[in-house]
């Protein structure tokens, strides 16, 4: 009998249909149906898409739920980050998928937890440093779905992922996608077709005894407890991505895990929107030149001054990558948001990069004394 790993989640694109503030209102729905879930179901964990910013955005409108969101992230009913946004791991910088990595962290187990594993499970492809990233953070599982191709079809829900530095970590490959057993309070009577249905559509895919059945949708403003509907046969277990990660090493199967090397941008078995990549060009233009001013001029500045004991508002400059790489959300910066969204975008980075040259600027006054210049120049670039 194969163990059926129940996963509840949501799916939240801040920005895409709606702009933010019209979807940030939905937030209060969901949390308040989550509240009674979680305090009559112990056990019961809900995988918050990987993203603090949803907790951020929930905050800001209702500040008084800090303490439920704190309690409930250290008892790991709500699983927070790995990471502050689902951003597009193609387009943007090695510097804002660090930053994207090390907010996230942070401001995770500033609430109260932070979940050990990836999760990118709408991302529309992957680049190759996308293992060797990861690994840095300790981070040994990754979820997925879009992007992965595998030799002579041999296709696997869990294969090693080797990145283009040679660095593993264990893929887990959605290949039903992420909404495969959402919605059973208002489907009971397909219940036993849909368990029959994705046991017959993952279990020749799988190395192993244990399938994952996810519970969620995109924007999905109705958790439910899944274990309502099923038997009580131990076939079905309450999971979430660290339960699963942890069972699935210590029995991954009899056989040796095939090797998926590099980037993931194949749409052979689920579809990466290749077009993501050339719409909207002249954002990408912005966004790159905000990160240029932040990561090769602002840090380096204020990493000087601050050697020579000068007052530097690091906080704020982390920040500004903070709003930053929420620009770089996957339908964003991809532009298949509508047009509000962009135009909001354009005035955000015109803001941050003033504000960024005004920091850079701040920080060079402060040279002359620091490297003792007479006259002359300094140069940041190698001679």
């Amino acid at each position: 009998m194969p163990k059926i790993h129940v996963m509840t989640h949501t799916h939240w694109d801040r920005d895409w249909f709606l702009p933010q503030e019209f979807i940030n209102e939905w937030l209060d729905e969901l949390f308040e149906r989550l509240k009674p879930l979680i305090e009559t179901v112990p056990d019961y964990a809900y995988v918050i898409d990987g993203q603090t910013s949803i907790i951020d955005d929930f905050l800001e409108r209702r500040p008084e739920q800090r303490a439920a969101i704190e309690a409930w992230a250290e008892a790991d009913n709500l699983l927070l980050g790995p990471y502050y946004g689902q951003i597009d791991w193609r387009v943007v910088s090695e510097e804002s998928l660090m930053r994207n990595l090390y907010i996230g962290m942070r401001d995770a187990h500033r609430y109260g937890n932070c979940m050990d594993c990836g999760w990118v499970i709408d991302n529309f492809g992957h680049c190759s440093q996308s293992p060797q990233i990861h690994a840095l953070f300790g981070i040994e599982d990754v979820f997925l779905w879009r992007g992965p191709v595998f030799d002579g079809d041999e296709i696997r829900s869990a294969f090693q992922w080797e990145g283009g530095d040679g660095t593993r970590v264990r893929g887990h490959y959605l290949l039903s996608g992420y909404r495969n057993f959402y919605n059973l309070t208002d489907t009971p009577e397909f219940l036993d077709a849909r368990i029959s249905q994705m046991k017959g559509l993952l279990g020749p895919y799988s190395p192993s005894d244990k399938l994952i059945f996810l519970d969620g949708y995109d924007i999905d403003i109705w958790p439910e407890n899944p274990f309502e509907f099923l038997p009580a046969d131990g076939e079905f277990v309450p999971s979430s991505p660290q339960v699963f990660a942890e069972a699935f090493k210590k029995d991954p199967g009899p056989e040796p895990l095939p090797v998926v090397q590099g980037e993931l941008y194949s749409g052979k078995y689920a579809c990466v929107f290749p077009g993501s990549l050339s719409a909207r060009n002249y954002l990408r233009l912005q966004n790159a030149m905000v990160e240029r001013v932040l990561a090769y001029y602002v840090e380096p500045l204020q990493a000087l001054t601050a050697q020579a004991g000068v007052s530097v508002d690091s906080e704020a400059t982390l920040q500004m990558w903070k709003r930053l790489v929420g620009t770089q959300l996957h339908d964003c910066i991809g532009g298949v948001s509508v047009d509000q969204v962009h135009d909001h975008t354009e005035i955000t980075y015109r803001e941050l990069f003033d504000q960024a040259t005004a920091a850079a600027k701040k920080a060079v006054t402060h040279l002359p004394s620091i490297l003792d210049l007479k006259m002359g120049a300094y140069a940041f670039t190698p001679s």
